[in-house]
């Protein structure tokens, strides 16, 4: 069959997102081809398969599929744990800069309560004079 389909067309007969039919196309698990910057998809065994499941398909290329699915998603873990380091490092700062800020808040109400507590007292000359 030489028939080729949009994107669109493509992931609407397969019940998938455009998004996941281009990720297919980038590795090889569909077959197809760019075009002024648009994915046109070969109708072929690879695609025949995936619209009917039931239909026998080559142990090897069952296999690639699944090794490159298996790479996929080992990608997706690595970047998930490069974005949890992240943020976990980013909470920790945080955190020392509260620690810091809570310091220096607590510092500051302290210097306020003695200068409270010193209005509070009469002054030397009032004390001297009983004024």
């Amino acid at each position: 069959m030489d028939t080729k389909l949009t994107v669109n067309q493509a992931a609407q007969q397969l019940n998938l997102s455009s998004k996941s039919v281009k990720r297919w196309l980038k590795r090889g698990k569909l077959n197809g081809e760019k075009v002024d910057g648009k994915w046109h998809v070969q109708v072929d065994r690879i695609f025949e398969h995936y619209l009917n499941p039931n239909a026998q398909m080559d142990t090897q290329l069952a296999l690639e599929q699944l090794q490159d699915e298996a790479r996929h998603l080992r990608e997706v873990l690595d970047n998930r744990d490069s974005q949890i380091e992240s943020m976990t490092q980013h909470i920790e700062r945080l955190s020392q800069l509260l620690a810091v800020s809570h310091k220096s808040l607590q510092q500051v109400t302290d210097q306020h309560q003695l200068l409270i507590e010193d209005n509070r007292k009469p002054s030397f000359w009032k004390r001297l004079f009983g004024s």
